[in-house]
């Protein structure tokens, strides 16, 4: 191949090294991917070529599209997508969690749109890494109906952790979490981010204490349909709940 330049310092010679790169440059490659000088030299490739104009007749976002024909230039190379690189599934479980409460859209791309179980799939790490592998298709499953908590289970499991990462701060166990973070006057705005971004409430359950999810879902709703008044008190009532939690 002769070089390509994706910029006036990077050229590839090779679709091994361009497959490498794909996760680093997603706004130069998707339109590299539709010019002359690519097109052309992938057509000398057939197997490749084929796959690439399968992958273009899919309905499918300009970052799966990014995912996929990097894998089409270098199908063995370890899980990258959208600036992440990751060496092990330990590795992106730890990451999926160090945003927490929030959820990163672009791992959360890995689920919503079985890329992982793919990856996983084509480097036969469904055979590897069974377990891993069965996390994965359930969190695919249960993203059906809720993607926050798919992400957030996933992202336990996978990181072999009980702990939990909130707004920068490792908490080791609820009662620790929920003295820090839950003050009468401000307990009802807490309670609805609470319920939303699913992180929390997810480590809950991975810690199999559901109860403790029910119960907190059961007073916030209450919350919910009393007057200021009533929901000040409901409050207080969280809080004494909540501040002892196990």
């Amino acid at each position: 191949m002769e070089k390509i330049y994706l910029t006036e310092k990077v050229y590839y010679t090779d679709f091994v090294s361009m497959g490498k790169d794909v996760y680093k440059y997603p706004g130069r490659f998707i339109q590299f991917f539709s010019s002359r000088p690519f097109i052309k030299a992938i057509f000398e490739d057939k197997a490749r070529y084929k796959a690439y104009q399968d992958l273009k007749k899919q309905d499918v976002i300009p970052d799966v599209f990014l995912f996929k024909m990097s894998y089409i230039l270098n199908p063995y190379m370890s899980l990258r997508y959208h600036h992440f690189s990751f060496s092990s599934y330990d590795e992106l479980g730890k990451t999926m969690l160090s945003y927490g409460p929030t959820v990163d859209v672009y791992l959360k791309d890995l689920i919503i749109y079985h890329l992982l179980s793919s990856y996983m799939k084509t480097n036969r790490d469904d055979r590897n890494y069974p377990r891993e592998y069965s996390f994965v298709r359930e969190a695919e499953k249960t993203a059906v109906e809720d993607e926050n908590t798919a992400y957030w289970i996933l992202a336990f499991k996978l990181a072999k952790t009980d702990k939990l990462i909130y707004k920068g701060k490792q908490y080791d166990d609820p009662k620790s979490f929920f003295d820090d973070n839950m003050m009468i006057s401000d307990l009802l705005s807490f309670s609805s981010s609470f319920l939303t971004d699913k992180c929390v409430l997810s480590w809950l359950r991975y810690l199999g204490k559901e109860y403790l999810v029910d119960q907190y879902i059961s007073l916030v709703k209450l919350a919910d349909a009393k007057d200021e008044k009533a929901s000040d008190k409901i409050a207080q009532e969280l809080y004494s709940k909540f501040s002892n939690a196990k």
